[in-house]
């Protein structure tokens, strides 16, 4: 499978790119959630931007675990950290979902359906979803984010990814420290 290696800068330009889309939609989250890991930096960006703008929201980072490694899924999405989410959603709240990437939509699905069931009276009146990376070929669900930056077909490897890649491909692409490799070829 062809990989997208996208350096830190990229994806900080991105975020920062996803947040000013969403204030332009005229969209104003009461709550940004970043789905961790990829989602973290994406939502921290995006929280900066909209705060920046005048629109000032809760925000927080949950997190979904279904992989296994690349491209193999495991059948559970468990989710971490949504208590405090829900501890502060009310009937007048806008969610935001942040993620780096949306593929098989399986993880935002499972979070906006846990949402609804934990807040059960105090449904948030709107959760919407948005991604630096949409992957349409790989959707599972019927969702789909409603702001995204970049279409792909590859698969991407972010800043801070390096398991599944080669040796060759860390070293031609990722500015680690040389030292890595001496312990990683075990001398």
């Amino acid at each position: 499978m062809e990989k997208l290696f996208i350096t830190a800068e990229e994806l900080l330009k991105s975020s920062f790119e996803l947040g000013l889309k969403i204030f332009e939609s005229d969209f104003n989250p009461t709550h940004v959630v970043g789905i961790w890991r990829g989602g973290a930096p994406v939502g921290v960006a995006v929280h900066e931007i909209l705060d920046l703008l005048g629109v000032y929201t809760e925000h927080f980072a949950i997190r979904t675990s279904s992989y296994k490694g690349i491209n193999n899924q495991s059948n559970e999405v468990r989710i971490f950290g949504l208590s405090q989410v829900i501890d502060t959603i009310s009937s007048d709240s806008k969610i935001l979902l942040v993620d780096d990437i949306f593929d098989t939509g399986r993880s935002v699905k499972a979070t906006i359906e846990a949402i609804k069931e934990g807040s059960k009276l105090s449904k948030p009146c709107e959760i919407k979803v948005a991604t630096v990376f949409y992957k349409p070929e790989k959707n599972k669900t019927e969702i789909k984010p409603n702001y995204f930056i970049h279409k792909t077909k590859s698969w991407a490897v972010f800043p801070h990814e390096m398991v599944g890649c080669t040796l060759k491909e860390i070293m031609e692409k990722k500015p680690v420290p040389e030292r890595i490799f001496k312990i990683l070829k075990g001398t």
